[in-house]
């Protein structure tokens, strides 16, 4: 849409529901579907630039939503969480260490150093984001059983879970501080 008057300018179709957040990278947006498709448009005009499926095995269907950092673009979930090449959609990685169950309503974060995907009701999961290695698992603390997604700033993790705040220490997930917030 133009920003200023609202028109509409251009639109894609897609195979189905976008139920997350989408992302820009490399003058492309980037939207993942329910059913793993993951879309790369031109800023500009809409055109499709590429298209590839993610291994998700449907229900649940893809919610959570995607991230890019400079040229990357990290999307799917579970073992379907996969980096790949912004400008060319080439996989570059996908995960190994974690699987998928229910689907969880946050989005990936990321940054040079580490992805943060989460299952809900089960973990909060760190992947190298160069590799794709497993860094670490906390289920602990209530950090299993949240709906929000993490921000990173520099080396740590900002994220509410059940009922308190966190900082966590992004290459290790450590603990740094816990505020219990007194409700859920």
């Amino acid at each position: 849409l133009d920003a200023l008057t609202g028109k509409m300018i251009w639109k894609h179709p897609v195979s189905a529901s976008v139920k997350n957040s989408i992302a820009i990278a490399d003058g492309k947006i980037f939207a993942q579907d329910i059913l793993g498709h993951l879309y790369a448009l031109n800023t500009e005009t809409g055109t499709l630039e590429w298209e590839t499926k993610l291994p998700i095995s449907t229900p649940p269907g893809l919610i959570e939503g995607l991230t890019a950092t400079d040229q990357i673009v990290y999307a799917g979930s579970g073992k379907a969480l996969s980096a790949l090449d912004a400008a060319s959609g080439k996989l570059l990685w996908r995960n190994d260490a974690w699987n998928r169950r229910e689907g969880t309503t946050s989005t990936l974060s990321a940054n040079d150093d580490v992805v943060i995907g989460s299952v809900q009701w089960s973990a909060l999961y760190a992947n190298d984001a160069r590799t794709g290695k497993l860094l670490w698992a906390r289920s602990d603390s209530g950090l299993r059983n949240r709906g929000a997604s993490a921000a990173i700033h520099g080396n740590l993790i900002y994220i509410i879970s059940e009922k308190a705040f966190f900082i966590l220490d992004a290459q290790t997930g450590r603990t740094i501080v816990r505020k219990d917030l007194g409700y859920s």
